[in-house]
């Protein structure tokens, strides 16, 4: 039933389903199910009402709304919610970003979003209120959250009307590629990046920061990435990661740990009138732990999200795409206040991360990240 989906992880890996729980929400349930392979299991949460997904259905949203406000009770001991906000009555819903992880409905109050995937450590509503303590403007407000069993399964978000920030540079590669225009200056999202991270250097992250703890998580999780690209692609394509993460190991203990984005490139980011906003908080879907990292790491992930849409955009002409990644990329570099050495170790790592995501949900696009690490290896290690 939900294989096809674009929140499904397990597209192109053998797995197998288990449901947990149904859990009665007002009108709908919720359906709690995993799926697993030898690698990975994940566990997802689906709305139903009448046996179709209820995340739209504005009679689902307000009873979430009424229960965050005290108003109502789901009569479950397992289920928390949690007002952040004043939350009115939901007239209307329209599904957005159809190609997300989660499930997005702008309403005429917020926006609403279904987390798919449940993970004991997403944090996003928890980060957002911290920023807004801030008096942080540029990231959305959380308005309320909802829990299941300890795992955020629904949040109300304030909604901002901005261009994507992936649109607005894809365009400019495009427009760059073919001789209209020159790339942009990506100092001004350098700038606010470091913003961002100035934000978040006070969050609190408990035993996260404790020794090495948060590297040993990265090697964990890194172990966990490798076993399923040999299982998936083979020796050849094993050994090419492995090299490149052991070349570039000690550079990545080499910052100082903080909590970070986590996820960020430039499908989490929003634009306008020269500001960008800052979205999507939980982190990496893979990642079993707080996001707390060198802050390098979000710049590398962001200067791997240029690379990505170079050669998405522009596949007919690498060289001129290639041209308008490297200074795009070095005009951010210079705006945050780095350099191309400071980065490399965690691009490494990112685009392994990205094989693995792409086996995962988008079994077709696994070569930019392939094509990406053999780049990294021929240039940098």
């Amino acid at each position: 039933m939900f294989e096809e989906a674009r929140w499904f992880a397990h597209k192109g890996i053998p797995h197998q389903y288990n449901i947990v729980k149904t859990v009665p929400i007002g009108p709908a349930k919720l359906l709690v199910f995993q799926a697993s392979s030898p690698e990975f299991t994940d566990t997802y949460a689906v709305p139903l009402i009448n046996g179709s997904p209820s995340d739209g259905s504005a009679e689902y949203l307000n009873f979430i709304a009424h229960c965050m406000m005290g108003q109502k009770s789901a009569g479950n001991e397992k289920l928390e919610f949690k007002s952040m906000g004043e939350l009115g009555t939901i007239h209307s819903t329209e599904e957005m970003a159809v190609n997300s992880s989660n499930i997005l409905f702008r309403t005429d109050m917020y926006l609403s979003k279904s987390y798919r995937r449940l993970r004991r450590w997403n944090r996003e509503p928890e980060v957002l209120a911290h920023l807004h303590d801030r008096g942080y403007k540029s990231a959305p407000a959380c308005h309320g959250y909802a829990k299941y069993d300890g795992f955020f399964f629904h949040a109300f978000i304030e909604y901002r009307d901005a261009q994507e920030a992936g649109e607005l540079y894809a365009g400019n590669a495009r427009a760059t590629v073919s001789g209209e225009a020159s790339p942009l200056d990506a100092s001004n999202l350098g700038c606010q990046v470091l913003e961002l991270h100035r934000a978040l250097s006070d969050y609190p992250t408990g035993d996260a920061l404790d020794g090495d703890m948060w590297l040993k998580a990265v090697d964990k999780r890194n172990g966990s990435r490798l076993s399923l690209i040999r299982a998936v692609l083979g020796e050849k394509y094993h050994t090419l990661a492995e090299d490149a993460l052991a070349s570039v190991h000690g550079g990545m203990s080499a910052g100082t740990p903080q909590m970070t984005h986590g996820d960020l490139h430039l499908g989490q980011i929003i634009y306008s009138h020269g500001t960008y906003c800052f979205l999507d908080f939980e982190g990496e879907p893979d990642y079993d732990g707080l996001p707390v990292f060198p802050p390098e790491r979000d710049v590398a992930s962001l200067v791997r999200s240029l690379d990505y849409t170079a050669r998405m955009t522009a596949p007919e002409d690498p060289k001129r795409a290639e041209q308008w990644y490297e200074e795009t990329a070095g005009s951010l570099l210079d705006g945050y206040g780095t350099s191309w050495d400071d980065i490399v170790p965690w691009m490494v790592e990112k685009a392994v991360y990205e094989v693995v995501y792409e086996l995962k949900n988008r079994p077709d696009m696994v070569n930019i990240p392939l094509a990406a690490l053999m780049k990294l290896k021929e240039d940098f290690l």
